[in-house]
């Protein structure tokens, strides 16, 4: 049983409500409210404050989730969205870069300098470039992904398990990882075929 599910189910029994529990404990509502929905699990504070309340040793309401807080931190963070919203960034970046290469290969304006890694792949036929490109895109869906998660999450709009936000976080950063591996590879061997 979660921290979340003992919380609610001893507010459920005792009949109680929030604005109860947060004058006798001095726990903020809007915390409280982030406990019953399993947004947040409490800080050892709290969490003796609520055993105190409810009358009950602390160690009934820790729960392995709570121990396993200390890897997988549940709450949204700023941190998460921005690294989710440079791997979204850099792979677009790529893209519109290579589009604007493209376009001007195709209109002869560079026909003698293919700086385009898709285009220098498909010049040298060499396709690590395309993909590069293909990985670019994957990285952009996993990252809009991960984002909305993250987006629906802090609204409140959908509760999901936490394992599976850090397992779409995972994918993301691997993705991202392995596409900036594949862009500096088409790079260097971009250069090597010019040459």
């Amino acid at each position: 049983m979660t921290f979340c599910e003992k919380f609610n189910e001893l507010i459920h029994d005792k009949r109680l409500t929030l604005n109860q529990i947060s004058n006798d404990t001095k726990i903020p509502l809007e915390t409280l409210k982030m406990y019953q929905d399993g947004i947040k699990n409490p800080n050892n504070s709290d969490l003796n404050r609520l055993a105190v309340f409810f009358d009950i040793e602390v160690e009934d309401f820790k729960t392995q989730e709570i121990e396993d807080n200390k890897i997988v931190n549940p709450k949204y963070t700023l941190a998460n969205v921005i690294m989710t919203a440079l791997t979204f960034a850099i792979s677009f970046v790529f893209i519109i870069i290579g589009f604007i290469d493209f376009y001007l290969i195709k209109d002869n304006s560079l026909k003698e300098i293919p700086l385009s890694i898709v285009t220098s792949s498909l010049y040298y036929e060499n396709y690590v470039g395309v993909i590069a490109y293909a990985f670019s895109i994957l990285n952009i869906l996993s990252s809009l992904f991960v984002l909305i998660i993250d987006f629906l999450m802090f609204k409140k709009i959908i509760k999901i398990k936490i394992n599976l936000l850090l397992v779409a976080r995972i994918v993301n950063y691997t993705i991202f990882i392995i596409t900036i591996f594949l862009i500096f590879f088409a790079i260097n061997l971009s250069f090597y075929y010019a040459a």
